[in-house]
């Protein structure tokens, strides 16, 4: 949220629970956006065995030794807004013990680095803008790098199945149920 209001004053931007934008009717209606909350996040990092150390730093304690929970997020230095949005996520971060660790690159690094899945959080500019709202090349286990865009790496068999199914459905209503689950 304040996030938002940083970005886009006075009020902000709207909060989004899904890759559309807020007012497209892909959206499942019953999933409302996450909600700010530190303490619910302390606490789930908590339970999550992540100990907050005396730095104001999260441990993980393994068979591997005392590992900070750190993470590095690279982005393309020359964009002002994409610098200003990864500073104010590092601090929210930074809120719950986790150390973000900002990487500016040049365009061809960061690139290079996002298709090869070379991260561990980057921005993205996709955009769902209808009348194209299909998320296949972006989720589906088929389309990691170099086949296709989903640079995440991300892979669910319930998820490739929906995608499928939504790629060969011409009836509207059902494309849209498909979209929103």
């Amino acid at each position: 949220v304040r996030a938002a209001k940083g970005l886009y004053p006075p009020d902000g931007a709207p909060l989004i629970s899904g890759p559309y934008p807020a007012d497209a009717p892909e959206n499942a209606p019953e999933l409302k956006p996450t909600s700010f909350d530190p303490a619910e996040s302390a606490r789930l990092l908590d339970a999550a065995g992540l100990a907050m150390g005396a730095d104001g730093v999260r441990r993980s304690s393994s068979s591997k030794g005392d590992r900070k929970v750190s993470l590095e997020l690279i982005y393309p230095g020359a964009q002002a807004m994409t610098a200003n949005i990864a500073q104010i996520f590092r601090e929210g971060a930074a809120k719950v013990g986790v150390e973000v660790t900002l990487r500016p690159l040049d365009w061809a690094a960061y690139s290079q680095r996002y298709a090869a899945g070379e991260f561990d959080i980057a921005p993205s500019a996709q955009q769902f803008i209808p009348p194209n709202l299909d998320q296949y090349a972006f989720f589906h286990s088929s389309q990691v790098p170099p086949q296709g865009q989903n640079a995440g790496f991300y892979r669910n068999a319930e998820v490739d199945r929906t995608l499928e199914a939504a790629q060969r459905e011409m009836d509207p209503a059902r494309n849209l149920e498909l979209f929103r689950q």
